[in-house]
């Protein structure tokens, strides 16, 4: 079942498989590189690491990452445009921080509650390209449905969200109404859950968001030998990826997305963190392939605000820098108790 009002349609070739297109606010034609932390056989090595942790039962899931970056001498603001049109999701934020600018467009919910104290959260795991044309869509919608690694991936997650909001929430409460939706964006397809709760009496929404971050989604499980994986593996620090992003009512509730098709724009250059859940079965060639399919859309937008086609990928020269994105520490060390 395919869900979601502000996704692309199975059938549409979306504009953020398309680039060149010049915007008001576009910065000066030329073809700027693309700086990874690492190569396609370091992340390899690096999905290795984790699957000999995997067999010997130290985690059974972990989000592993890698960080791109462009030069990007333009608008940030105009950035953030090119971003929505070419990745419309349902949280957009625009954050100006006195050191960097937060632009977003993440399809991921992590926590939701409203003035009657029901709790939502929707992880995603799960992911396919879209196809090229209709037949191709549909092939990849379908092999991302009946895929068991990808299946086993999100239940593993669930599972995490269901016990961290089930230490906040009433007793008997907690609910899983769908399960493994497959959900239509611009360059990708997900694998979306929900889960649900009502939040105990004595607690609020703080309690909730310390029991809960970081996002499951981005950390594994179980969650604290998973964070302590990825911060020996990754060699960048995360900054707000992986975080949450959002906004608390008067009333106490919230409504809080987690920081993913996020650019962080700093001295003319755009961080964009990508990257995926290994299990089991992951295989390292087809994880490095599924990270770069989710920076499509956030590469499209700095393509269409640079009016030309990004470079080459050079990998390893963003360890040359200072070794952290912008405002940030290393693989998520938020308090997950």
């Amino acid at each position: 079942m395919i869900s979601g009002a502000a996704r692309a349609p199975v059938s549409d070739g979306s504009a953020s498989r398309r680039s060149g297109a010049t915007t008001d606010g576009a910065a000066t034609s030329g073809r700027a590189g693309i700086a990874s932390t690492v190569d396609a056989s370091g992340y390899a090595k690096a999905v290795d690491a984790i699957l000999e942790e995997i067999a010997a039962g130290n985690v059974y899931q972990a989000n592993y990452s890698q960080r791109l970056t462009v030069s990007v001498d333009a608008d940030p603001w105009a950035l953030y445009g090119a971003l929505r049109r070419n990745n419309p999701a349902p949280f957009g934020a625009y954050l100006a921080l006195p050191d960097a600018m937060i632009l977003s467009s993440s399809p991921e919910r992590f926590l939701r509650m409203d003035g009657s104290r029901r709790v939502e959260s929707r992880p995603i795991k799960g992911t396919r390209p879209r196809g090229d044309d209709e037949l191709a869509d549909r092939r990849l919608l379908l092999e991302l449905a009946a895929s068991e690694k990808d299946r086993a991936e999100n239940l593993m997650i669930v599972d995490l969200v269901r016990n961290d909001l089930g230490r906040v929430c009433a007793p008997g409460t907690i609910a899983v109404p769908e399960l493994m939706q497959i959900e239509a964006y611009a360059t990708v397809f997900q694998m979306v859950s929900t889960v649900t709760g009502e939040l105990a009496t004595g607690r609020d929404a703080f309690d909730l968001v310390r029991a809960n971050f970081p996002p499951g989604s981005m950390t594994g499980a179980p969650k604290l030998a998973a964070i302590a994986l990825l911060e020996a593996l990754e060699s960048v620090r995360r900054g707000v990826y992986a975080g949450a992003l959002g906004y608390l009512d008067l009333r106490g509730g919230l409504d809080l997305s987690v920081v993913i098709r996020t650019l962080v724009w700093q001295a003319g250059r755009a961080h964009l963190h990508v990257g995926g859940g290994i299990v089991a079965d992951s295989s390292p060639e087809a994880e490095y392939l599924e990270s770069l399919d989710k920076a499509k859309a956030p590469l499209a937008a700095i393509e269409e605000l640079l009016g030309a086609a990004l470079g080459r990928f050079e990998p390893g020269r963003a360890n040359e820098e200072e070794g952290r994105a912008p405002g940030g520490a290393r693989a998520p060390q938020g308090d997950p108790t």
